[in-house]
């Protein structure tokens, strides 16, 4: 598969696209080329993109693809509930034995779509409760953690955008700087990483 110009779309797992924003013309690729039936959107609920959130759910209707908003932000501490990542995990674990394919998707595809890959990829659209209890749960919740949130990773950190916003001089340089964001990123990656340990606890 070709991916659009522009947007950071990465194949995670059957079933599993994560991507940066889309502009207006990959939505219909999307559909056409990516077999996506099912969209989340992480961005958070303000910021300078609100046309193209609209437009996005717009077009998403337009194209026969289920589209649904779940906004989140680090900086304004809010967090994803467990509750929320086993109903998106699900929800794309059910549309992959459709045939279809889910993509997530935030700002610059990397750290709020990152937890919910990542949460995918250690259910499967189980609960966090049912894998918790298979034999290899701490060798692959290992393995999937340090794919994802590897603080060595310095290209992981890397706020970038490929989407296309970095049209725009002025937004690009002011989210190249990453300094502001890193303890909100890493502060939400250990919220992440208590979360699924959790239930070795109880």
């Amino acid at each position: 598969m070709k991916a659009p110009q522009y947007a950071t779309f990465k194949y995670i797992t059957p079933g599993l696209i994560k991507s940066s924003r889309p502009n207006f013309r990959q939505i219909y690729s999307l559909k056409k080329e990516w077999d996506v039936t099912l969209i989340y959107d992480f961005r958070h609920r303000v910021g300078d993109d609100l046309h193209h959130k609209a437009l996005e759910r717009v077009l998403s209707k337009v194209f026969g693809i289920e589209y649904h908003r779940m906004p989140f932000s680090f900086k304004h501490d809010e967090f994803p509930k467990l509750e929320d990542f086993e109903k998106v995990s699900k929800a794309i674990e059910e549309n992959r034995r459709k045939g279809n394919n889910t993509l997530v998707h935030c700002r610059s595809g990397r750290h709020r779509s990152g937890q919910y890959a990542a949460f995918y990829e250690l259910t499967h659209g189980q609960t966090l409760e049912e894998v918790s209890k298979q034999k290899d749960f701490l060798i692959k919740a290992y393995e999937i953690i340090n794919k994802y949130f590897n603080f060595n990773n310095h290209e992981y950190w890397k706020r970038e955008y490929l989407s296309e916003v970095v049209e725009n001089p002025k937004v690009l340089r002011h989210n190249i700087d990453n300094n502001n964001r890193l303890d909100d990123v890493a502060r939400a990656t250990e919220k992440f990483i208590e979360l699924i340990y959790s239930k070795l606890q109880s």
